[in-house]
């Protein structure tokens, strides 16, 4: 609910993930159905309108919308982390909207949200399966009295809760965690940067953007939906006080505290602000406050000329773009496009006191006290809860110090509410203050004026509003310099919503004004084209991979074997994701010399095959010493005599141990069908004689898994500009010769190299390396830990000959460790008819017993079936679509 960027808070850093990262990230992200067509809206950046539409017409069901976003969410939430958990419900209160819908129900033939599945932030409780935790841990397991005002008025509308999205833990008012971390979340990317989401309602921002859910809810204290929908190109409404309720919001401030939409659209956002406005007996504001509802909702404001005759401000002091003239371009391009529409623009305008709202500390004073006022009360409230209290919460942070970073993050913001002792002098001072800031500044300016709503990029006007209470909508706009989305944001008095949103929604339906640029995740920043590549299984699914191509070609029978190269999952992944059989092997025993580099301390050859036996023929083939790669000299111990064919053995899975790690299931979790599928998968690994070992943990999973709490990230960056450098420096004839000169050629060639689609921001990383430094060499000291204390410690402890996960999802485990690895097919979705494979991985040197288990499993299943190359998800036709041309800028 808190972004510090607004206020007295110094804004937590967020390492940043540049979009070339995709090197990596792309090996465990998935599939993305199809793109806008002429007269046609794909599901994925579908408008309630487009949904409504196509259930009015027999097009689409509930059930089949909540299935298509179950399915992106388990494909991309692994790595943006935006939501936190599914409603294990979900499905059947889709088939309960389609029940209704099919009999006429007055609530589907009424209601906009009918049918529609929406994610709320996880501090809005939800009286159901679900938690509510506000990202923290102490939460976990209790239980709230009721629905919150909000869910309680969305189910009245026939809303289907699709689950809880992710946020900045506590909502950003613990410590100096970074924007988009939480304790049980992790951190959550923005899908155009793969860095800072801003917060808190981050996962609603990320999940809506990412296409995870069509509209979602977030809450604000000050910047917390007009940032995060900033950051991440999605239309944001942050509502007066009070219009919203917050009964059952886990709170800062009752003050400050509201609810509002995250959405793609402004219409959208009208819809849902519709929905959840109103009175609510458990929040008092909502009965003054409903006097600025009007007659008729919201929606009747959703007017193309909107902007005709609107006075709209212009506050100069707010539009400091630094060295960003790009977008200080921009932006005066949308002035132009407000007065074309018909605005009366006021130039020049200063809110009076402005720099001392921002440089004061009166809010965070005042937030302060009210914090534990507020949450002392709602937890005193919970029916169970393993915290009664702030003083609680602390504690359970102390005790649990390592799962909740409080070393790393600490909790200043909750030791200084904790301290206060409710409303002092200097409380009230504050609250008088910012009483009379927002009298004597927004309020006397709008009055004065006589303006409609001011108008200020980004969200940097936030805390004028938050203290005073007031509305505020944010629209995409434009993209920084480095990628990243921003909004423009119009702001008004309190009550006036239906003018914002006039002026949004004609800004945003302005021909000129199409910055609406979507991240469809992989396909803007990914070095692998996704739409020049397709799944022999179904078109519109992921291919996965840098070896991609390999698992295509061996998938559609263009070739019987192929070769692929993988440093974190670019044979596991493109494997399991087109049904065939995909073997990394130990790093060294098969030759890297003469490969085009990433780390020398992970890159490994491998075949990609139908068969295990063919796989194995292959690997027979090329591994061995090359005294051109030093590595292979001494991990040539491993190869057994006889070579790796004798291990074709039916009976190979006979008396081997094999691990189940439990966490590794977790995107299982809420998919029955791929529960019954490996339950059956486990029951046949018995049946050949296998000796399941389950419930196992591996130690520091999740930083593991993390590419930049693992140092995995800082490390490959170095390893990749010495290798590259290296491979460049020895070929015969080369329009290159460094890393350098690479980045170069691409900004030379720019169109052909689509520089200005993707970027090369991972390049230009690297490149900044100065060789292993004090600062690569301890994240290589980390890796070693990681493997050492984790993977290696289980397999050695439990004496185990394997680990068997889902798909790719071990691979960076593999990775650090130089493990080796091999994917078998495993089934095909009931409903979405992708692919997926079992993993089998071990210590260095176990492809004997890894190629016994794989090929004794194989031979017992008999899965693959050859592909069928179809477009699974179905368009739908559309009754109005966002622009996809993106402005000249």
């Amino acid at each position: 609910m808190i972004i510090s960027s607004s206020t007295a808070m110094a804004k937590p850093s967020f390492p940043h993930i540049s979009s070339l990262l995709l090197l990596i990230l792309l090996l465990t992200l998935s599939p993305l159905p199809g793109t806008l067509a002429a007269g046609k809206l794909s599901l994925k950046e579908a408008t309630i309108d487009d949904i409504q539409h196509a259930f009015k017409h027999n097009q689409l069901t509930s059930r089949q919308l909540v299935q298509y976003y179950l399915v992106q969410i388990r494909k991309l939430n692994p790595v943006l982390k935006g939501v936190l958990e599914v409603n294990p419900d979900a499905l059947h209160l889709a088939d309960k909207a389609d029940y209704e819908r099919k009999t006429k129900a007055p609530v589907s033939l009424l209601s906009k949200l009918h049918g529609i599945p929406i994610l709320v932030k996880d501090n809005i409780a939800t009286k159901d399966k679900m938690n509510t935790t506000a990202g923290s841990l102490a939460l976990l397991g209790s239980v709230v009295p009721r629905d919150a005002g909000v869910v309680e008025k969305l189910r009245k509308a026939g809303a289907i809760i699709l689950g809880k999205a992710s946020l900045s833990e506590w909502s950003h008012f613990r410590g100096a965690a970074p924007s988009g971390w939480s304790a049980r979340g992790g951190y959550g990317l923005n899908p155009y940067t793969f860095s800072d989401p801003c917060g808190s309602s981050s996962g609603s921002a990320i999940s809506v953007a990412a296409n995870l859910a069509m509209v979602s809810l977030g809450t604000e204290t000050d910047g917390s939906i007009l940032c995060p929908s900033g950051y991440n190109s999605v239309v944001g409404i942050k509502p007066t006080i009070g219009l919203t309720s917050r009964a059952g919001v886990v709170p800062i401030s009752q003050r400050q505290d509201t609810v509002g939409p995250i959405c793609r659209t402004v219409a959208d956002a009208a819809y849902v602000l519709d929905a959840i406005a109103g009175i609510d007996h458990n929040d008092i504001a909502t009965i003054e406050t409903s006097k600025y509802i009007p007659k008729g909702g919201y929606a009747q404001f959703l007017r193309r000329d909107g902007l005709r005759g609107k006075r709209i401000g212009i506050l100069r002091a707010f539009y400091d773009f630094g060295n960003d003239t790009s977008l200080a371009q921009t932006f005066e391009k949308h002035l132009t496009i407000l007065r074309k529409a018909g605005a009366v623009l006021v130039d020049n305008l200063e809110v009076a006191n402005w720099t001392a709202i921002y440089s004061s500390s009166d809010e965070i004073n005042a937030l302060s006290v009210e914090c534990k006022i507020s949450l002392n009360a709602y937890l005193k409230e919970l029916v169970a809860s393993p915290v009664r209290s702030l003083a609680d919460v602390i504690a359970f942070n102390n005790k649990h110090q390592k799962l909740e970073k409080i070393k790393e993050y600490g909790q200043e913001l909750f030791l200084a509410a904790e301290a206060t002792n409710g409303f002092g002098k200097t409380e009230k001072a504050a609250l008088l203050n910012l009483a009379r800031w927002t009298r004597n500044g927004l309020v006397r300016l709008v009055t004065e004026k006589k303006l409609d709503a001011v108008v200020t990029p980004k969200e940097v006007f936030s805390s004028v509003l938050a203290i005073g209470g007031a509305p505020g909508l944010i629209v995409p706009a434009g993209y920084e310099n480095n990628g990243r989305p921003a909004g423009i944001c119009f702001g008004g008095l309190r009550g006036s919503e239906p003018k914002l949103i006039e002026i949004a929604y004609a800004f945003e339906q302005a021909k000129e004004a199409s910055f609406l640029q979507w991240p469809q995740v992989l396909e803007q920043h990914c070095i692998m084209w996704r739409k020049q590549y397709a799944n022999p299984y179904n078109s519109s699914l992921e291919v996965c991979g840098s070896s991609s191509g390999s698992a295509i070609s061996v998938s559609a029978n263009m070739v019987s074997v192929a070769l692929g190269t993988e440093t974190d999952s670019s044979i596991l992944c493109p494997a399991s994701f087109n049904s065939v059989v995909g073997f990394k092997p130990t790093v060294g025993l098969t030759s890297r010399a003469g490969v085009i580099p990433v780390s020398p301390r992970q890159d490994t050859i491998g075949p990609i095959c139908r068969t295990v036996a063919d796989a194995v023929h292959v690997l027979d083939t090329i591994v061995g010493i090359d005294s051109n790669d030093n590595t292979t000299s001494e991990v040539s111990q491993y190869i057994p005599v006889g070579g790796y064919g004798q291990f074709l053995n039916s009976n190979g899975l006979k008396g081997k141990r094999l691990g189940i790690v439990s966490r590794m299931f977790l995107p299982l979790k809420d998919d029955a069908f791929l529960n019954q599928t490996f339950e059956q998968h486990f029951t046949i690994l018995r049946e050949q004689g296998v000796i399941l070992v389950e419930n196992l943990e591996i130690a520091n999973l999740e930083d593991i898994r993390d590419f930049t709490s693992s140092g995995e990230f800082v490390a490959m960056l170095a390893e990749f500009k010495i290798a590259l450098n290296a491979y460049l420096g020895d070929l015969v004839k080369s329009p290159v010769r460094t890393l350098g000169e690479v980045i170069a050629f691409n900004k030379n060639n720019s169109y052909l190299e689509k520089n200005d689609d993707y970027g090369q921001n991972l390049l230009e990383a690297a490149e900044e390396t100065k060789g292993m430094g004090a600062k690569e060499l301890e994240a290589l000291s980390n890796i070693a830990r990681l493997s050492r204390d984790g993977f290696e410690k289980l397999m050695t402890d439990k004496n185990l000959d394997a680990l068997v996960t889902y798909a790719n999802t071990a691979s960076s485990i593999l990775a650090i460790g130089g493990f080796p690895g091999i994917v078998v097919p495993a089934g095909y979705h009931d409903t979405d008819k992708y692919p997926f494979g079992i993993c089998f991985g071990g210590l260095k040197g176990s492809e004997p017993k890894l190629i016994e288990i794989a090929y004794a499993f194989e031979q017992a299943t008999m899965i693959r079936k050859p592909p069928t190359v179809v477009s699974h998800y179905q368009s739908i036709p559309t009754t109005a679509t966002r622009s996809s041309n993106i402005a000249t800028q």
